[in-house]
């Protein structure tokens, strides 16, 4: 009878103990992003440029319950410009003279820069893995000027002080929204964010008067940005461990 009994309990013990399981639940993970993109503008901001790349840094908690919260920096740069601000000193051939008669190669770009916080949500249902549709709001400034490069150095026009009087430069408040994709691969060791953001600014004339035109600008611009970007992320994950019973 109780070799009977041993047996029933072995089999009791292999068939139960498999379905007894110490698995690790997602708590939470610290994110530093870099990213690299590029944009297209709208509204008054799509007069003065064309289309940007941008390079970006940030850092992102999430949180166990998938929320995340964060700093976003991004760097805009190689922006083409609609607007030439030295129209009034061109020659008929559209040539610009600097001194002594020298032909100046001034070239006109855009840059610009966004700092900002946001917050959101991934929409996981992966306890172990952070990974899945993400989607957040955010608040920052955006800012935007006119960058000019004379190779000859002969344009005195641009030259100390005076540029300020050219270069556009703008700035106001901001709000961005993004969707987008984290993934994370099964070994945790690739982490990437593919997202769709858009900003929304209200920016002024920092400089007041712009001498190109002998005019005050303090109207007030509504800009629009929508961008492409794609993160790597170097993560930072916490678990904690619970028993989870199968049945």
């Amino acid at each position: 009878m109780k070799k009977i009994q041993v047996f029933i309990l072995f089999i009791i013990s292999i068939t139960i103990a498999p379905n007894l399981v110490g698995q690790s639940t997602f708590g939470g993970m610290f994110n530093l992003n870099f990213g690299y993109g590029m944009e297209w503008p709208g509204g008054d901001m799509a007069n003065r440029f064309g289309r940007n790349l941008k390079i970006s840094i940030g850092a992102e908690q999430i949180l166990s319950s998938k929320f995340y919260y964060g700093l976003d920096f991004d760097y805009k740069f190689n922006a083409p410009v609609k607007e030439d601000v030295f129209a009034p000193y061109r020659a008929e051939n559209g040539v610009l003279y600097g001194s002594f008669g020298v032909p100046s190669e001034t070239i006109i770009r855009g840059r610009g820069m966004f700092i900002g916080i946001y917050a959101g949500k991934i929409f996981s249902k992966n306890i172990e893995i952070p990974k899945g549709l993400k989607a957040g709001l955010g608040v920052g400034l955006l800012q935007h000027e006119l960058i000019f490069n004379d190779d000859t150095q002969s344009f005195e026009i641009i030259n100390g002080v005076y540029s300020k009087g050219y270069d556009r430069l703008s700035r106001g408040l901001a709000i961005k929204s993004h969707i987008g994709y984290m993934f994370v691969s099964k070994d945790k060791k690739l982490n990437m964010n593919f997202l769709v953001d858009y900003t929304l600014a209200f920016s002024h004339n920092v400089r007041k008067f712009n001498f190109d035109q002998a005019a005050f600008d303090t109207e007030g611009k509504i800009d629009h940005l929508i961008g492409l970007k794609f993160e790597i992320l170097l993560p930072f994950y916490r678990y904690s461990e619970e028993e989870i019973i199968y049945y």
